[in-house]
């Protein structure tokens, strides 16, 4: 989940409220009824802040030697395409 929801922010923009989040729990979790709770944010721009992509993945830009993300972001990782815990793609971010 936490992958779609940064490609449709990337996308889309985030207007402020879960409307990618439970988007994705309606087509492809319908019973993850305690995804609100677990992440007790009211938009999909907070659920994406609490996940950051795992250092792996990131690119080193040569010129400031900062590590940025891809242009495209790799296929989840290691769950099920109805899961919506985070794959192995993302950690938890120090921004909440």
């Amino acid at each position: 989940m936490v992958c779609f929801v940064h490609r449709m922010l990337d996308d889309h923009g985030c207007d402020a409220t879960l409307l990618w989040t439970l988007h994705f729990r309606e087509v492809r979790s319908p019973t993850a009824s305690g995804l609100e709770k677990r992440y007790q944010v009211a938009c999909d721009c907070r659920v994406a802040a609490a996940h950051r992509l795992v250092r792996e993945l990131m690119l080193r830009d040569l010129h400031t030697d900062e590590l940025e993300p891809p242009p495209l972001l790799p296929t989840c990782g290691g769950v099920r395409r109805t899961n919506t815990r985070p794959c192995r793609n993302w950690e938890p971010s120090a921004r909440r």
